[in-house]
C-alpha cells in the first residue's frame, strides 16, 4: 500500500490541513482567519497564479455550497505522455470558516481523488476542524479575559 500522510500546521493566521497518498493525490485545506496576505482570497489567488505560470490549461467555475452560498474555483490540467495532472483550487466556506480547498490528482480524475480523500481522510479532516474550533474558542476566551482585566485597571 502506498504511503498515506495527514497533518495540520499553522502558516501565519492560517491553519493548513494536509492529507493524501504520496505520488498519487494531495488535499490541502487552508482555513484562513487573517486578512491581507493571509486571507482566503489571497491564498486562492496565489495558488491559482502558481498553476497558471506552469502553463496548465485552466477553467474557472462557480458552484453552490452546502450552506447555500456561492463558491468559486479553478480546475487545472496538464497532460504529457507519462501522466495527466489535474488540480482543483476552490475558494469556499467549510464548517463556518473561509477556506481554500486544493486537490491535486497526480494521475488525473479529480472526482475519483475527491471520493478517495473523503473515504480515507474524512474523519481526520472533521477532527481537525473540531480542533480548530476548540483552539479558536480558547483564544477568544483569553482575549475576553484580557479585555476584562484591562478595564479594571
Amino acid at each position: 500500500m502506498r504511503e498515506q500522510f495527514s497533518n495540520m500546521e499553522m502558516l501565519g493566521s492560517t491553519y493548513k490541513i494536509s492529507c493524501g497518498i504520496r505520488g498519487d493525490l494531495t488535499c490541502n485545506i487552508y482555513v484562513c482567519l487573517g486578512s491581507g496576505q493571509y486571507s482566503a482570497e489571497e491564498t486562492a489567488k496565489a495558488l491559482s497564479e502558481t498553476r497558471m505560470k506552469e502553463d496548465m490549461e485552466w477553467e474557472l467555475y462557480d458552484f453552490e455550497e452546502e450552506n447555500g452560498g456561492t463558491g468559486v474555483g479553478y480546475t487545472f490540467t496538464h497532460s504529457d505522455e507519462s501522466n495527466e495532472l489535474e488540480v482543483m483550487v476552490e475558494l469556499c466556506t467549510m464548517n463556518g470558516y473561509k477556506c481554500v480547498y486544493e486537490l491535486v490528482a497526480e494521475r488525473g480524475d479529480l472526482d475519483q481523488a475527491e471520493e478517495a480523500i473523503e473515504e480515507l481522510f474524512g474523519e481526520f479532516i472533521d477532527e481537525k476542524f473540531e480542533e480548530i474550533d476548540r483552539i479558536e474558542a480558547e483564544i477568544a476566551e483569553e482575549v475576553k479575559k484580557g479585555e476584562k482585566s484591562s478595564k479594571r485597571k
